[in-house]
């Protein structure tokens, strides 16, 4: 019988402490899985959406050795709505599914999945507790 294990989402806006966070469940035994770093690597050369992204946006957003230029591509999606949309449609069901087979070789109690994008691809549905952060305030320590 597979042990329970617990699967929570992070998701926030960027610079809201979201890693913070993560790094402090990971020290307490929670394996951890970055989004962004698994959209990263399904888009390097060789990776699942590596040529879907290739062909939505040409191979000018290409670095010399082949790696997607991802300051060049963040320039074309970031002023097109339309081509951000492509771009995630290209990238999400490769991400959603690494993300998938990573949650199932983690072998920790509590699985924590840190995605800017978690709610609006629906992942959080399949998961135990979803944590959404708008900023990261630390308690302050008073001097003495």
């Amino acid at each position: 019988m597979t042990p329970r294990r617990t699967l929570i989402g992070l998701t926030g806006n960027i610079a809201t402490g979201k890693s913070a966070v993560a790094r402090m469940l990971a020290s307490l035994g929670a394996a951890v899985i970055d989004a962004d770093r698994v959209a990263h690597a399904v888009m390097a050369p060789g990776g699942a959406a590596y040529a879907a992204v290739v062909d939505a946006f040409g191979p000018e957003i290409l670095n010399p050795g082949g790696t997607v230029d991802r300051r060049r591509l963040g320039d074309i999606v970031f002023r097109d709505p339309a081509a951000l949309a492509r771009l995630e449609a290209a990238v999400h069901p490769a991400v959603l599914l690494e993300v998938g087979r990573r949650i199932a070789a983690a072998e920790a109690g509590v699985v924590l999945v840190e995605a800017i994008k978690l709610i609006e691809a629906g992942m959080h549905r399949a998961y135990d507790a979803t944590v959404s952060y708008t900023h990261l305030q630390l308690p302050t320590i008073p001097s003495s």
